[in-house]
């Protein structure tokens, strides 16, 4: 294939019989999780691993951007997909979390509700790769803040929802041996930025039709400027790593509608 770049696209033209030409975009993808291999604590991380390494797989050209707890920025290379890694700016590390102090927990998730810090550095990495389109993922580490670095570079933005981290500290909305209701005040309060700047991202998807929803009823993502595209994930396989996530989905419109993105 014969590639020339055009601003921001790379067209691959293929040769086809007859003498015909078929061209395919490429786009440059760029996914932002606070873990990242080979930090993985989860099903999460592993999806977003298994999405960058599928881009990568047909061809376009995925970057990752994370935290870790060092000091200091890092770029390496995962399975062949670009990694940087950025140190977390806040008053200790995600794996030291579960062993500080009730008011230190307090502090962290303090800045961790809206970090500028983060924010700016992974708008650095913006400014550097010029992506096609960001798909956020869980956003511990970063903050929404990041929803605004990404808003004022007129980048296509998807955030796809894992739990409930946007409307309550904990993730689970469960408390007191039972499910919560909604959000009680304190969570509301906590995670009123969130709220607030999930009106400005144009795309969000969520793991079920149930998470989805639930957002939607507290006011997430429903702005006269969003452009909602929901499926819900009926199933998803992650394979070992190298390999592509297995996803079933109900919605095949409404998936073919966000993979026009890239």
């Amino acid at each position: 294939p014969v590639l020339r770049v055009r601003g921001r696209r790379v067209d691959a033209v293929m040769p086809q019989e007859g003498g015909n030409t078929m061209t395919r975009v490429r786009r440059k993808i760029l996914f932002i999780s606070g873990l990242y291999h080979p930090n993985e604590r989860g099903g999460a991380q592993k999806v977003v691993r298994a999405l960058a390494e599928g881009m990568l797989e047909h061809d376009h050209l995925p970057v990752v951007v994370t935290t870790h707890d060092g000091a200091g920025d890092r770029v390496a290379q995962v399975n062949g997909v670009k990694v940087h890694y950025l140190g977390l700016k806040n008053i200790y590390g995600i794996d030291m979390h579960q062993s500080r102090p009730a008011f230190a927990k307090v502090l962290w998730h303090g800045v961790n509700r809206y970090n500028p810090l983060m924010a700016r550095a992974a708008a650095r990495v913006l400014d550097a790769e010029r992506p096609d389109v960001v798909n956020t993922h869980n956003l511990l580490g970063f903050s929404c803040a990041v929803w605004n670095a990404v808003k004022s570079r007129r980048v296509p933005l998807v955030h796809t929802l894992h739990d409930y981290a946007l409307m309550c500290p904990k993730t689970s909305m469960f408390a007191g041996g039972e499910n919560c209701r909604g959000q009680c005040r304190l969570c509301s309060l906590y995670t009123s930025p969130a709220k607030r700047l999930s009106q400005s991202v144009g795309h969000v998807v969520g793991v079920s039709a149930f998470t989805l929803n639930r957002h939607l009823e507290a006011g997430y993502f429903v702005g006269p400027v969003t452009r909602r595209r929901l499926a819900e994930i009926k199933q998803s396989r992650v394979a070992a790593a190298g390999q592509v996530t297995t996803v079933n989905v109900q919605d095949p419109a409404a998936v073919e509608s966000e993979h026009r993105l890239v």
